[in-house]
């Protein structure tokens, strides 16, 4: 009988190692601005700009989607990871040139900025948007090879909810999708974590099996000092 009992309380402690962390869910929300920075043929403000070549035969239109709420499942760790998305950048042309790599012909991006502002609901303080910070970097190159340099590549943690959540890109830099491909589309991955305030919390299956396992143990402790 003590024999079973000590093989029960270690196989318990063992099942309480192994049981996983259970997911944390985070919603989340993303707007995007775009500016001309030092671009001289760029025009527009706010999620979309326009950029010419210096011909004036191709204008290009820079667009930032940004998403709505969105929900993510974190797992694993410490801390609990995951990846997402902050949205996507969409560039068009329209024009007899946007194909041409001809000096002067061809719209160049370079000098165009782009900041990504990231709102959290989940974890959070009932249905109210919390703002958690911004990722930012400047884009250089033109229509064909073009890519984004992120200056600040993760944004600030945010505590809620019993929860510290931290959001950050996943490529840096990140090459934008030419015309040519994907109609220009590029999607912004997002790398997404979370850690429990004060530390990692046990799970309550993890406490159940771990405490059954002690009090099998304590059985056979009990049952040693009677037979001694």
């Amino acid at each position: 009988m003590r024999a079973k009992l000590l093989m029960l309380a270690l196989v318990l402690v063992a099942l309480s190692l192994a049981v996983p962390a259970m997911a944390t869910t985070i919603t989340y929300t993303t707007t995007g601005t775009l500016s001309c920075g030092g671009n001289a043929n760029c025009t527009g403000s706010g999620s979309s700009l326009m950029v010419a070549s210096t011909s004036g035969n191709a204008t290009v239109t820079v667009t930032f989607n940004g998403l709505g709420s969105t929900s993510v499942n974190t797992a694993g760790g410490p801390p609990e990871t995951t990846f997402g998305s902050f949205g996507s950048i969409t560039v068009t042309c329209v024009g007899s040139q946007c194909g041409s790599n001809g000096s002067g012909n061809i719209p160049v991006l370079t000098g165009l900025g782009l900041t990504i502002n990231i709102s959290q609901t989940v974890p959070g303080a009932g249905t109210t948007a919390i703002p958690v910070g911004a990722i930012s970097g400047s884009i250089n190159g033109s229509t064909s090879s073009a890519v984004i340099t992120w200056s600040n590549p993760a944004a600030p943690g945010i505590t809620a909810g019993g929860f510290t959540v931290t959001y950050s890109v996943s490529n840096n830099p990140l090459n934008l999708t030419p015309l040519s491909s994907n109609t220009g589309n590029t999607s912004i991955q997002a790398l997404i974590s979370d850690v429990p305030v004060g530390g990692t919390s046990p799970e309550p299956t993890s406490m159940l099996l771990f405490g059954s396992g002690f009090l099998a143990l304590g059985l056979v402790a009990r049952a040693r000092h009677k037979r001694s």
